[in-house]
């Protein structure tokens, strides 16, 4: 149980970063490619990856344990 709650911490973990590099490299190219996203809008766009990113996640967490058993 030990090694699935560790592994489960790094999969979270990488989640997470992903989220942050898809937010990041939105922002980069709002600003490089003239997009012009307004703050609201980039804000908006922001929760709505964050919520699609955590539920994707979250209906395949049950596979993910399934998979380190």
């Amino acid at each position: 149980m030990a090694s699935q709650s560790k592994i489960m911490s790094q999969v979270t973990q990488s989640v997470e970063f992903m989220i942050d590099k898809v937010k990041d490299d939105i922002n980069s190219r709002n600003i490089e490619n003239n997009i012009n996203l307004t703050t609201d809008q980039m804000r908006r766009l922001f929760s709505l990856i964050d919520m699609s990113m955590k539920d994707a996640y979250n209906r395949t967490m049950d596979q993910i344990i399934s998979s380190i058993d």
